[in-house]
């Protein structure tokens, strides 16, 4: 028989009933936390004590040079990833100065604000994700969530994987799994944003926050020491929270020259840049003449189907834009798959419509 008169008594570390919000799950342990993921218990400490070797491991190139690690999370932990993402990451209220990973926001949203100003300063956190630690994790879903430190803890375990860095051993967010935007939204609001937003209000400076890319920007013309001022205070709250400023990547940028934000130029209002709209209709021109196919090649793409699959995407892309410019290259790009006697890929109804309306 069981000896019932053997037992030992576990205080359960209940959440912070005030700060969860909406539809969020109040769950105080284990147990709650799988149930809320509909997983069972076991599953859940199975992928949270094997979660190291359920990522696949590849690199891409990045566009300043380099290779960017990527972290693919195999079947079963991206399913209970997707499902932190939508229960916990999604319903949260995140502020306006966030475009990231915020469902309905986009790269024109943030681009708005600054568009038309007299000063621009950008600035991009140095390994955004890999910089963000399991111990960061943890305290925003426990300060800020008002989850106790069991349920914070077993979270973080799920969004967090150890990387070996030159000083050793460190769990950090992953690059590649459906929670890594999500979370390190919200860590660098709490750590980064609050006391830039202070600073900015004193300035008289809007700020906006796509992931790791910063903007500032000014209805004032300052001049050079007062913006130096200012972006020195910026950074060093930057540092003081524990990421880094990546120096090659800060720029200022005046009204008298050309300013870039998010791969759109704002100097009076969001517009698709100059030389990539220019690139685009030559390709499509090539393809017109010389074929999909043999355009695909030179570039060292699959094949032409490929080919049209990208020219589509940057032509919705640029609709978000532009959606005149984009009703210029979907036409080019029609006419060139009619002379191909070749078809789209996926039809698009004609945007010049829409283009008239925006505009």
């Amino acid at each position: 028989m069981p000896a019932y008169n053997q037992t030992s008594l576990e205080i359960i570390d209940l959440p912070d009933f005030d700060k969860i919000v909406g539809t969020i799950p109040k769950v105080f342990d284990g147990m709650s936390l799988a149930h809320s993921l509909g997983i069972r218990n076991r599953t859940l400490m199975h992928l949270v004590v094997r979660r190291e070797a359920m990522y696949k491991i590849h690199s891409i190139p990045k566009k300043s040079g380099g290779r960017r690690t990527i972290h693919a999370p195999e079947r079963m932990l991206k399913f209970v990833q997707t499902r932190v993402l939508k229960r916990y990451l999604t319903p949260l209220e995140y502020p306006e100065h966030i475009a990231a990973y915020v469902q309905g926001r986009t790269t024109r949203d943030s681009a708005l604000v600054h568009a038309g100003r007299p000063l621009l300063i950008v600035m991009d956190l140095k390994d955004f994700f890999s910089s963000t630690r399991r111990s960061w994790v943890r305290r925003a879903i426990q300060d800020e969530l008002g989850y106790g430190h069991r349920v914070a803890s077993l979270m973080s375990d799920l969004m967090t994987v150890p990387m070996n860095f030159p000083y050793g051993k460190r769990y950090v967010v992953p690059q590649g799994a459906p929670t890594s935007g999500a979370i390190c939204n919200w860590v660098a609001h709490n750590r980064i944003d609050k006391k830039v937003l202070d600073l900015c209000s004193r300035w008289g400076m809007a700020y906006t926050r796509y992931a790791d890319d910063l903007a500032f920007s000014s209805k004032e013309r300052l001049d050079r020491k007062k913006t130096n001022i200012f972006i020195k205070a910026i950074v060093k709250i930057i540092r003081a929270s524990g990421y880094n400023i990546n120096k090659k990547k800060l720029r200022v940028a005046r009204s008298g020259r050309q300013q870039r934000l998010l791969g759109m130029t704002i100097n009076e209002k969001p517009n698709v840049m100059r030389l990539q709209f220019r690139k685009m209709r030559a390709r499509i021109h090539h393809c017109k003449h010389e074929g999909f196919s043999k355009v695909a090649t030179d570039m060292g793409m699959a094949s032409g189907d490929k080919l049209k699959s990208q020219i589509e995407g940057q032509i919705a892309y640029y609709h978000m834009i532009s959606p005149v410019k984009s009703a210029q290259l979907n036409t080019q790009y029609l006419d060139a798959c009619a002379a191909q006697k070749e078809a789209p890929i996926q039809v698009r109804r004609p945007v010049a419509e829409a283009a008239a309306a925006a505009e």
